[in-house]
């Protein structure tokens, strides 16, 4: 964590912040309230946050700079929210999370990037079992919002391939996804 941390322009406000937020995680490990990987993978986004603004930055983040993040690492938004969390409680930050969270920017950053995946996909042979379990997954996630964790849970036998594209049954329902040709 340390040299995470250490990857930050000093001394700023942005290295202060981060360090004091590292160190409180450091005091939990030490109470045994969380892990060392877990404390790791919360000050991961902290201080790629903090370096999107800008190496000499002299302001906290507000909802604008974690949105302008987000926009390229959607996958990042519940591990920042301890971060958001200490800047509100530490700094005064009153940065509204849950309204970004029930907004449908994650929602349109997500869809986006799986429409991305997907188009890339339309290029790769389905003759892979790898390719045709990667399409279905992004397929069951984009076209039927099935969740990450649970398309995470797809194999390969629960899919079989039709005419015009597959079906797979999850949890007793049953999907269709078209092949990926354009």
């Amino acid at each position: 964590m340390e040299k995470l941390v250490q990857s930050i322009f000093q001394p700023s406000l942005a290295y202060d912040v981060v360090l004091e937020y590292k160190n409180k995680l450091e005091e939990k490990i030490k109470r045994g309230e969380t892990s060392i990987r877990s404390a790791r993978l919360a000050v991961k986004p902290a201080v790629a946050l903090m370096l999107s603004m800008g190496q000499e930055s002299t302001q906290l983040p507000n909802l604008e700079h974690i949105k302008a993040y987000l926009a390229d690492y959607s996958g990042q938004a519940a591990a920042l929210t301890g971060f958001i969390n200490f800047l509100n409680e530490n700094y005064g930050a009153s940065i509204d999370y849950l309204k970004l969270k029930k907004s449908d920017f994650l929602k349109t950053k997500q869809k986006k990037k799986l429409e991305m995946e997907l188009i890339a996909l339309t290029q790769t042979d389905l003759r892979d079992s790898e390719f045709i379990l990667s399409w279905v997954r992004s397929g069951l996630r984009y076209f039927h919002q099935l969740p990450y964790i649970d398309a995470l849970k797809i194999k390969t036998e629960m899919i079989t391939e039709i005419e015009d594209g597959f079906t797979v049954v999850f949890n007793g329902q049953s999907y269709w996804l078209p092949k990926n040709r354009l």
